[in-house]
């Protein structure tokens, strides 16, 4: 169906705008998630900046800063944000160096 209508070309019916997403710029994305995220190891993540965190969380957690959910919910937060922080460092170069910069 094509705007209410039924098409038989076949061609007509794959060029619709997330068809022609999903096809072409969804393994262009995955590649780029995947080469982003290879920046930065796991392990190293986990061991400079989650355990560390953890360690003042659990502090903030001791003397009642905050609660034990806030707390898991930020060490969660952390350890998705390791496939963020090469583009972030981008966004606030210079725009002479980027095309995107501030």
């Amino acid at each position: 169906r094509l705007l209410g209508n039924t098409t038989k070309d076949a061609f007509l019916a794959e060029a619709l705008p997330l068809t022609l997403l999903r096809r072409h710029v969804t393994p262009l994305v995955l590649e780029l998630h995947s080469k982003i995220s290879e920046a930065i190891s796991s392990q190293t993540w986990q061991k400079v900046v989650v355990a560390k965190s953890k360690s003042l969380l659990e502090l903030a957690v001791m003397v009642r800063l905050m609660s034990d959910q806030t707390k898991e919910w930020l060490l969660h937060i952390l350890k998705e944000a390791r496939v963020l922080v090469v583009p972030a460092i981008t966004l606030l170069m210079p725009g002479i160096i980027t095309q995107f910069g501030v």
